[in-house]
């Protein structure tokens, strides 16, 4: 909303005005993903996930065009952003201090705009700050933590200035609950509806549009499944890497699954989260079609 402001004068049309930047922000957040999948595999992965990332969501796109409740799209844009940027900053064997500053930046404004940015600004920073050697870790951590502080600043700010600010927002439910949680309504019902098995017709609202009966549950076992999968290959990769370059590095898929679970595991965790809450799991949105490209790019075929 703050980002509109300065262009509402010249605005004449009041449906347009009302969306001219989330529809700028969405078109950016889809451009940076699609950006990360070239990255990933050239036009395999884009091709795979491409498709995935521009058709199921309709919660997705309701954020970037029909209805953009205020931070969403920010929140979107910025953390499409930070994955890209933390992308580039490890593509070369040199440090790469901009780029991780950058990444950094947008990771902590992005958390100050919404603490659901956390599991993007964690993942990321993780890939950013290893790098793939020590020396690209020596310059790249400090780069990143720094940027992402001074990003993260007006969040401390409003903390100083208005005592309780966003408490309502962090606190968390006892672990036992955020586990009776994670099937019912996490995985059976939230994560289905939006990434798009189920449409919802407005944003957080139970009701929605049944094409296939049965069929989030459907999606969400293949979400499991996915994630089982992205988890194994992740690790046989990660220790072969090891073994061959001497340094714990990560690559994108490592980053996508960490993203996909940390988001998860934040709905469940937090304490104004329900069934309805989609809003919860948009990091998980934009990133299962990464992760199916991941696995498509990097998972053995026979023969």
């Amino acid at each position: 909303s703050y980002l509109m402001a300065p262009g509402m004068p010249w605005i004449r049309s009041p449906a347009w005005g009302a969306r001219w930047m989330a529809v700028l922000l969405g078109g950016m957040g889809v451009a940076l993903v699609l950006l990360s999948l070239w990255r990933m595999g050239g036009w395999g992965a884009f091709g795979v996930g491409g498709v995935l990332v521009l058709f199921p969501s309709a919660y997705l796109l309701i954020y970037q065009a029909g209805y953009a409740l205020p931070s969403y799209p920010v929140l979107l844009a910025f953390s499409a952003a930070v994955f890209a940027l933390a992308q580039g900053s490890v593509r070369e064997e040199q440090p790469r201090p901009f780029w991780a500053a950058a990444a950094g930046l947008l990771a902590g404004s992005a958390l100050a705009v919404s603490l659901l940015a956390l599991p993007v600004v964690l993942a990321a920073g993780v890939w950013c700050g290893v790098g793939r050697n020590g020396r690209q870790a020596r310059i790249h951590l400090p780069a990143f933590g720094l940027a992402a502080l001074l990003g993260f600043s007006p969040y401390w700010l409003a903390q100083h200035l208005y005592p309780g600010a966003f408490g309502a927002v962090s606190t968390l439910v006892p672990w036992k609950q955020a586990l009776g949680r994670l099937w019912d309504p996490a995985l059976s019902f939230t994560l289905p509806v939006a990434c798009g098995a189920e449409p919802s017709y407005w944003p957080d609202n139970r009701e929605t549009l049944v094409i296939i009966p049965a069929f989030r549950h459907l999606f969400a076992g293949l979400w499991i499944g996915l994630m089982a999968a992205g988890i194994g290959l992740c690790g046989v990769r990660f220790f072969q890497r090891w073994r061959r370059t001497r340094w714990p590095s990560l690559e994108a898929l490592d980053t996508v699954v960490l993203i996909n679970g940390l988001a998860v595991v934040l709905f469940v965790t937090n304490s104004r989260s329900h069934g309805d809450s989609f809003r919860y799991l948009l990091q998980t949105v934009w990133t299962w079609p990464l992760l199916v490209a991941g696995l498509f790019r990097w998972a053995p075929r026979p023969g």
